[in-house]
């Protein structure tokens, strides 16, 4: 039997919708060991009882890492993206906290997954530090501002095939220290940016149906890839959704994603099965739903532009 790590980081606020993601990562890998680490510096004694149900549910495992948020206090959060908290730091941890693994999943709690992660688990790791997925939208100001060539790409942070071993024997904890402390001022996007700027050249491409993020569902959204087939095929039937926009969350009822139904269907499955969709605040309500008609309105006239829910059905 297949025997994969996961990590994964949320607050007791997040808890919930971390629940779902794990319940999808179990409903979808019944034939493996799967284990799910949660790094947090907080979950209730009531979101800790779901967890320890969820794992009974699937007869696989639920281990909560407690973290002091306090080692992360004096990193900057990104102001443009006020859905991101400290706990987006905690994946640094992983190689200290998970060294007697080869190789560990992290896995952003706002996702679901949604087939078998034994191909992704078993990508080829030999010379690399991680396995990502490339994001185009950031890359040309991403790689400029943090000193290195756009032929490295740059990484979204939110799905990471972490290669253990590789990391340790490269000086890993020295570097991202360095970084830090040398490179303040660089850090944007969190631990994004830092992983990035210290080991680029040295992330393994995979598949974008492994981290499916919103920006891959506009009908905009250039095809910069090397398999277009596959950037078609994944958008209409990724294997990790990544809800990554703060107005896309699938827990909100304004939300127009594509795949907002597969989180429910997780959602009602899983032990925190209760009430918990809520409202956009009235602004962001408006804003979404002026790009939504604005996007509709130009794809209707035939222009490059679409809104986000029909990608899935027409790309």
């Amino acid at each position: 039997m297949e025997r994969i790590v996961i990590v994964t980081a949320c607050d007791d606020k997040y808890a919930q919708y971390c629940g779902v993601l794990i319940t999808s990562i179990f409903d979808n890998n019944k034939e493996s060991e799967v284990i799910v680490n949660i790094l947090s510096d907080y979950i209730s004694d009531e979101n800790k009882k779901f967890m320890h149900q969820l794992a009974k549910m699937y007869n696989q495992t639920i281990n909560v890492v407690d973290i002091d948020k306090r080692q992360f206090s004096n990193l900057p959060l990104p102001s443009h993206a006020p859905q991101i908290n400290i706990c987006a730091y905690y994946r640094l941890l992983i190689p200290t906290l998970f060294s007697s693994e080869k190789r560990v999943l992290y896995l952003d709690c706002d996702m679901i997954v949604r087939k078998s992660l034994t191909e992704l688990w078993n990508t080829d790791m030999i010379g690399y530090a991680f396995a990502g997925v490339k994001d185009y939208y950031l890359m040309q100001r991403a790689c400029s501002r943090l000193n290195y060539s756009n032929a490295e790409c740059y990484y979204n942070s939110g799905m990471l095939l972490f290669n253990i071993d590789f990391l340790l024997k490269n000086d890993y904890n020295k570097i991202i220290d360095s970084f830090i402390s040398e490179h303040y001022d660089m850090i944007i996007c969190h631990d994004q940016d830092i992983l990035n700027a210290c080991f680029h050249g040295r992330f393994k491409s995979v598949s974008v149906r492994w981290n499916l993020l919103d920006v891959f569902l506009r009908r905009d959204y250039p095809y910069p890839y090397d398999d277009k087939d596959d950037f078609i095929r994944s958008c209409r039937d990724g294997a990790i959704i990544h809800y990554s926009g703060p107005c896309s969350k699938p827990w909100f009822k304004d939300t127009l994603h594509p795949y907002v139904k597969d989180f429910l269907h997780y959602y009602k499955i899983s032990p925190w099965n209760f009430e918990m969709k809520y409202r956009l605040p009235i602004i962001e309500r408006i804003k979404t739903y002026i790009r939504y008609y604005f996007h509709e309105l130009l794809g209707s006239l035939g222009l490059k532009y679409g809104n986000v829910s029909s990608v899935r059905k027409q790309c």
